[in-house]
């Protein structure tokens, strides 16, 4: 069985943790579609919302494995995409307009 790594949320409130993972995908979606975990990192600051390097690495996996419209290009350097054609993107596009 395949094990999923587990959110903390204990310090933060659900919401906050949505919006981080929305800032995420609107980081890749603004960088013409693909943006690395600096150029990410560098987004969410200019949004009032800073969390380590490997923070947002593990938010991105977590998105990954929860079927969130997000993949790694692996590329070197690694990069992050959004898949337009995952179920998903529709209700990303939606909340991103909210």
């Amino acid at each position: 069985m395949q094990q999923i790594a587990k959110v903390n949320t204990s310090t933060k409130h659900p919401v906050s943790v949505l919006k981080r993972l929305l800032t995420i995908l609107n980081a890749i979606k603004n960088n013409k579609g693909r943006a690395g975990t600096k150029e990410i990192m560098l987004y969410l600051k200019e949004h009032d919302i800073e969390f380590s390097l490997r923070t947002i690495q593990r938010d991105l996996l977590l998105m990954q494995e929860f079927g969130m419209p997000v993949y790694s290009d692996n590329c070197k350097p690694q990069g992050w995409r959004i898949d337009t054609q995952n179920p998903l993107y529709e209700a990303f596009e939606l909340l991103s307009a909210a």
